[in-house]
């Protein structure tokens, strides 16, 4: 796990949305002010947009912008089968990319494969992005020439901590603050190999989360440059998978894989106050003392995945 080889490359086949309807548009959220120029550089953007289901492609349609100039949307789409896409996406900008089987990683790297933009953006099917959003990536990136991938903010339901101002990333990561994909954006060439672990994420068989955290992870490892930007690119209606809104066996296994490959000297002591933390809100119902002894458990079994 700790070694996550490169995915192979899985069969897909593009196709074009032919239906002839769309539905209205949904408000957006209103842009803040920027300290990025709007006037900047022409990049190219591909927004890989990782989607499931009928219901996930039904609302891919809702958080596409205006047609821009440089700017095309990859739509990986999984459990497609009998379905048609909705008309909104029929449009010269989108790609619409079906893939058979499930798994949010193998999502995200399939709409790497088919990018070919200066820029990819990571997107999930349900966020509005602020209307800037382009300018703004446009501009980081040609301001930090040097960077390979760029972190901004997003704005959720719950509150989430970011570092306190814009300023470039090392391991370990700032304390609190934890990577969520729709935030991500990188320089496609300088990715090389580099793809998201399919033994993490949802859909994934045991380790339900991290996919995004270990994303960035590697990247350090492999001495990308990594930058946070202090600027809120789109707005997420539900809790993150980092969030802690919603604990799963799966995502705690995930979270002591984790734990034990970034801080391999002290796993040991991380996990049970981990488990004592999330007990809080896991396993409803039951006494704490027994939430928390569940919580280690998943935390060890994951701890343990990651030495194979």
């Amino acid at each position: 796990m700790a070694n996550c080889p490169t995915p192979p490359t899985s069969p897909t086949s593009p196709t074009r949305p032919t239906s002839p309807t769309s539905p209205t548009r949904p408000t957006r959220p209103t842009s803040p002010t920027s300290k990025f120029n709007i006037q900047n550089s022409t990049f190219k953007i591909d927004i890989a947009v990782s989607t499931l289901g009928a219901y996930g492609i039904g609302r891919v349609g809702h958080m596409l912008l205006p047609p821009a100039e440089g700017v095309r949307y990859v739509v990986s789409w999984q459990r497609h089968e009998g379905l048609e896409p909705p008309g909104s996406l029929l449009r010269d900008d989108v790609l619409l990319l079906r893939l058979d089987g499930v798994g949010l990683s193998r999502n995200r790297n399939n709409a790497i494969r088919h990018a070919s933009a200066d820029i990819i953006l990571f997107a999930d099917d349900d966020i509005e992005y602020l209307p800037d959003v382009i300018s703004w990536v446009r501009s980081a990136f040609a301001m930090n020439p040097a960077a390979d991938i760029i972190l901004f903010k997003a704005i959720y339901p719950h509150a989430k901590r970011y570092p306190e101002a814009s300023c470039p990333l090392r391991l370990p990561l700032p304390k609190g603050y934890y990577v969520s994909s729709i935030e991500i954006a990188c320089r496609r060439q300088s990715l090389g190999d580099l793809r998201f672990c399919e033994s993490l994420g949802l859909g994934a068989p045991v380790l339900t989360a991290g996919e995004d955290e270990y994303f960035i992870y590697s990247a350090l490892r492999r001495g990308l440059q990594c930058r946070f930007e202090n600027e809120t690119i789109c707005r997420h209606p539900g809790p993150s998978t980092g969030s802690g809104g919603a604990i799963s066996d799966g995502a705690l296994r995930a979270s002591g894989c984790l734990i034990s490959i970034f801080y391999p000297h002290t796993t040991f002591l991380r996990l049970p106050l981990k488990a004592w933390r999330a007990s809080a809100s896991y396993g409803s119902g039951l006494p704490r003392p027994k939430r928390f002894l569940h919580a280690l458990r998943c935390l060890i079994e994951g701890a343990l995945l990651s030495l194979r």
